[in-house]
């Protein structure tokens, strides 16, 4: 504060009290001089002198409720604000303050306006409306590392914590059941996650709706396909087991002198009589006559 302004605020606060202490001398002169002159008059004196300390109770009696009145009034006022209320307008502040409040107040108006969205979406959150409403981008792609790795299970001890070729690298503990020669998908998948996942750390620019549901798909298919393929192995090494301890065991042999029975007898012509013809059957020897 300048000392012009401290002067002003000076003779702004003294004013007051310089008034009061004239209006209270000239109010006690009065009232000694009138009070002198009634006690002077003899045949009046009493009246007079009680006509003048009534008229000064009364006086004092009104001046006490009309200020009692105006401190009411203005506890009222006060109550009937608002809390957050606070004095803008010229009739609170002095007028320069006022328009240096509401001009500053109409920058932050236009600055709070233009910062606002206007096409519903804001780079790097979801839209509103859709599945990925008041979802920062950013912040769930770098939440899914956690995931990744409780799926992958990679080994840090030769990489640094931030590092992401371990995940991808972890990706051969799990190898497909028929290998036809071309790369592996799932290592495909990791390696298109980690680039996303770098441009999330580091890049300037927000990630955008694309990214985040890539990376969604791209955690639900590595998830299925490494439950996949390891109940594949589970399976082919619960099938191997009983196979490999049949082989260890020794084989069992029959023994070689146990053949059928050998039957010895007169064969016999079976045959089927057809016309009293039995067919298949010799015929009979005729004896001729001599």
């Amino acid at each position: 504060m300048s000392a012009r302004h401290r002067f002003q605020s000076f003779l702004y606060h003294t004013s007051f009290t310089f008034f009061i202490l004239i209006l209270s001398a000239l109010m006690v002169g009065s009232a000694w001089g009138l009070g002198e002159q009634a006690w002077r008059t003899d045949h009046q004196r009493r009246w007079n002198v009680f006509a003048l300390v009534a008229a000064y109770v009364a006086f004092l009696i009104v001046s006490v409720m009309h200020v009692w009145s105006r401190v009411f009034s203005v506890k009222k006022v006060l109550r009937s604000m608002p809390k957050p209320y606070m004095p803008t307008k010229n009739v609170d502040v002095p007028r320069r303050v006022s328009d240096l409040i509401q001009t500053e107040y109409s920058r932050t108006s236009v600055i709070a306006h233009l910062a606002q969205a206007t096409t519903g979406q804001q780079e790097g959150w979801g839209r509103p409306g859709t599945k990925w409403a008041d979802v920062h981008f950013r912040t769930y792609i770098l939440g899914t590392l956690d995931e990744m790795r409780n799926i992958l299970h990679p080994d840090y001890s030769h990489a640094p914590p931030t590092s992401l070729q371990p995940l991808i690298d972890a990706t051969a503990n799990f190898p497909p059941s028929e290998p036809d020669g071309k790369p592996d998908p799932l290592r495909l998948f990791v390696a298109s996650y980690a680039k996303i996942l770098e441009r999330a750390r580091y890049a300037a620019k927000e990630p955008t709706e694309g990214d985040a549901e890539a990376v969604h798909s791209v955690v639900g298919l590595v998830r299925g396909m490494v439950d996949l393929r390891t109940a594949k192995r589970d399976a082919a090494a619960a099938r191997a087991a009983p196979s490999s301890a049949t082989s260890s065991a020794q084989p069992s042999r029959e023994p070689s002198g146990s053949h059928a029975p050998h039957h010895r007898g007169r064969s016999r012509t079976l045959g089927v009589s057809f016309g009293g013809v039995e067919l298949g059957a010799k015929p009979p020897l005729h004896q001729s006559s001599w």
